[in-house]
């Protein structure tokens, strides 16, 4: 598809070099799809995946980089993936949160 753009941020990247590749790709993007993989997260903060992630994204540190996409105006679309209640702790209030979180930072929907 033509002008399509993926941004898969590797978490060993510092964060401020992940916030600083971010601000580009938000830069340049038009619109903006957006796929939240929790699976990112650290299993401590949420074990609900099939493939966790030791030494994954702390919760406020997640929260920021969705919110400064969110807030961009371009998110066009938002999923949010990988969740799996098969496995881990009873992680649905975390979950819950999560896409309020989503919901209440969507300016264009």
């Amino acid at each position: 598809v033509t002008g399509v753009q993926t941004c898969a941020l590797p978490i060993w990247l510092n964060k401020s070099r992940v916030l600083k590749k971010l601000d580009s790709y938000i830069d340049e993007s038009k619109d903006i799809y957006l796929s939240i993989d929790i699976d990112v997260l650290d299993p401590s903060v949420f074990d609900s995946v099939s493939y966790p992630i030791i030494g994954g994204f702390q919760m406020n540190d997640f929260l920021g980089i969705i919110s400064k996409i969110l807030c961009s105006d371009k998110v066009y679309f938002c999923d949010i993936v990988e969740c799996n209640p098969m496995v881990g702790s009873d992680n649905a209030h975390i979950f819950y949160q999560m896409i309020q979180f989503v919901k209440s930072k969507l300016r264009r929907i």
